[in-house]
């Protein structure tokens, strides 16, 4: 009996060092593999229920944008929106996924990181919830992630001369917000630290600029500082993804990386990763919307953490590696669990339908009342303007009679401020219903004989505010 154990547990070690080779030879193949399955099941999942393909508040603000040109920098997507119509521009993120892991795998073999680092963190990023959310939408992150990666695949060239080019990219990245430009310098502080550069006045030309571009961001261009937000922000929840977030990062890969922060503490070749998280966590706690960045730094620390408990000598060596792929399984599996729930952040099928509705049968200028997470929905799908979004919901003014108009309770309170701000159609989804009194308010005042329902579908309606009878189309 001994002698058959003893046979199978060498024929087992020998099948794993093969399978560990096999991976590292074919590891690009496996990866963009798995970068296909974590980003087409949301969109077999989309197709299944018939909802948009495209996902998520930011990617319908970006190509509102995009459509009027808001910005010189969203000329490519103007360009693509003029190629691709309707669902099929969800490929362009996975595209930009896909485009990012070719540009990984040749900077890691250009800066000779380890192999078994390389593995791993792709696997950390790739599991976790704000990866698949970010790429599996058009993201602010997903645009800032593929330039950033261009800009350091030709600054890692070992020919000069593409190190020039690598300028472009990273003004692309850095025109985003206040703080791309911010982070983008901190990268390059830190890439440049470590990897002492031969030509001093380049490194001058390329810092200089990226300064450059971050106080033309503040003065001139007068961005934001971080994009967003465009959902309701819970700093907790939007960090762990297992207590009910948008995107944000596994409990387990969090563990891991406190263990990751402890054991790296004495490696002075990540001393930049603690600058960055010094950065990250104030920015967060600012904007949740960078959820992403600070992802793939957990994610590195993980790393970390994992690859030292993993050669970590153990008294059970079998327990050590039960032991970890019991955690690499629960951070799969927590992943797929998100799937479900990445689907429901919309649009519907529903609400494409009442907000194409509103286009065909309502005039240009009717601007439309609803939540303010519905705002960039509306302007793109019915192309009216909306009285509130997310980004306009601090402004005081918009703020009061927002909450004026919401908690109205007597027609002479709520009339005139729909006349005032020009309102003529009122979009009541389930969340506002949710939200308001049924008994008193607003739901109660649009039984009045100035509102009539027009349209509805599901929990879905769409009342006019009758200032004539001539309005609806």
């Amino acid at each position: 009996m001994k002698a058959l154990i003893s046979i199978w547990n060498q024929k087992f070690i020998q099948l794993e060092k093969k399978l560990f080779q096999h991976m590292f030879l074919y590891q690009q193949w496996y990866f963009f593999i798995l970068l296909l399955m974590m980003l087409l099941i949301p969109l077999l999942i989309n197709v299944l229920n018939n909802n948009p393909l495209l996902m998520g508040e930011e990617s319908y603000y970006h190509l509102q944008q995009a459509q009027s040109l808001h910005h010189w920098s969203y000329f490519p997507l103007y360009l693509i929106t003029q190629l691709l119509h309707g669902d099929f521009i969800a490929i362009i993120p996975i595209l930009m996924a896909s485009c990012c892991l070719a540009m990984y795998l040749q900077i890691a073999r250009q800066t000779h990181l380890s192999q078994l680092f390389s593995i791993f963190f792709f696997l950390f990023v790739i599991f976790s919830p704000a990866f698949i959310f970010t790429f599996a939408t058009i993201s602010a992150y997903s645009y800032f992630t593929f330039l950033t990666l261009a800009g350091f695949l030709l600054l890692t060239h070992s020919k000069k001369r593409y190190h020039y080019c690598s300028i472009i990219p990273f003004i692309l990245a850095a025109v985003i917000d206040i703080f791309s430009a911010f982070l983008i310098g901190v990268l390059l502080m830190i890439y440049f630290y470590h990897y002492k550069q031969e030509q001093p006045k380049f490194v001058l030309l390329l810092m200089a600029i990226i300064v450059l571009v971050a106080l033309l961001n503040i003065f001139v261009f007068q961005q934001v500082f971080i994009l967003g937000p465009f959902h309701h922000q819970q700093r907790i929840a939007d960090l762990i993804t297992d207590l009910g977030g948008r995107s944000g990062i596994s409990f387990f890969v969090l563990f891991m990386a406190f263990i990751g922060v402890i054991a790296a503490r004495k490696n002075k070749k990540i001393y930049g990763a603690y600058l960055l998280t010094a950065l990250l966590i104030p920015a967060y706690m600012y904007s949740t919307q960078v959820i992403f960045p600070v992802t793939i730094m957990t994610a590195l620390f993980a790393t970390v953490g994992f690859l030292t408990l993993f050669e970590k000598k153990w008294i059970f060596d079998s327990l050590r590696k039960l032991t970890l792929l019991l955690f690499i399984i629960s951070v799969f599996f927590s992943s797929l669990s998100y799937m479900d729930r990445i689907t429901l952040t919309g649009p519907s099928g529903e609400e494409r339908e009442v907000l194409q509705w509103i286009q065909e049968n309502t005039p240009p200028q009717a601007v439309v009342f609803s939540a303010p997470e519905k705002g960039d929905y509306i302007r793109y799908f019915s192309q009216r303007p909306a009285f509130v979004d997310l980004q306009k919901s601090n402004e005081n003014l918009i703020k009061n009679d927002y909450d004026l108009i919401m908690m109205a309770v007597y027609p002479d309170e709520l009339f005139p401020l729909l006349e005032k701000n020009d309102i003529s159609v009122i979009y009541i989804t389930p969340e506002m219903k949710e939200l308001l009194p049924a008994d008193y308010g607003l739901l109660t005042i649009l039984k009045n004989e100035k509102f009539k329902l027009v349209h509805s579908r599901g929990d879905l309606e769409v009342w006019v505010f009758r200032q004539n009878d001539d309005f609806i189309a």
